[in-house]
């Protein structure tokens, strides 16, 4: 049972942070100050610009959705 639920974790996990760091690269590669929105995205969602916040929002949705599924 644990197992099972350690994967799935492990695999959500994965899944967000790729999204995170190619989605970045996406939509900030015409920005001036990439450096200054990774460590802000990565740490918390503040609203740096309107497609990290819909970005952020959506997999922190995502994570805390499967989360609760386990509680």
């Amino acid at each position: 049972m644990l197992r099972g639920v350690v994967v799935v974790v492990v695999v959500v996990v994965v899944v967000v942070v790729l999204v995170i760091v190619f989605g970045d690269r996406n939509t900030h590669a015409h920005t001036h100050t990439p450096t200054h929105q990774y460590t802000t995205n990565t740490m918390t969602t503040t609203t740096t610009t309107t497609s990290t916040t819909t970005t952020n929002d959506n997999n922190n949705n995502i994570a805390i959705s499967t989360v609760s599924l386990f509680r």
